[in-house]
């Protein structure tokens, strides 16, 4: 595991940051990287939510903000899939994502003008 995760730090931190015999052992010392399974993908998972609803925002302007003032306050009262309906997003819905992935595009389209 260390040669994995040495390399994972190399491609992360380039010449940034110098990979010491200590850091062998690092990944031991995170509890998700073994003991809850795909726990990282709820990172993932909320950051495509966040920018897919932010999509939703600028196509709907100001008359969303109620709707996600509601999402917002619900909390883990219910399941997600239930808590987007209330601003009538099913996101077992492909083109529900690909908003995120929209936006991700828009942001590279601007980071290549600007290289």
């Amino acid at each position: 595991l260390w040669e994995i995760y040495k390399k994972g730090l190399k491609s992360m931190f380039g010449d940034a940051v110098t990979i010491t015999k200590e850091y062998e052992y690092e990944w031991a010392t995170i509890p998700h990287f073994l003991d809850y399974p795909f726990y990282v993908y709820a990172y993932n998972f909320g950051n495509l939510l966040v920018l897919a609803l932010y999509q939703l925002y600028l196509e709907q302007g100001d008359s969303f903000i109620p709707k996600l003032k509601e999402v917002l306050s619900s909390g883990s009262a219910m399941s997600p899939v239930e808590i987007t309906k209330l601003v009538g997003v099913d996101i077992a819905s492909k083109s529900f994502w690909e908003k995120s992935i929209v936006y991700i595009q828009s942001m590279i389209d601007e980071l290549e003008e600007l290289v």
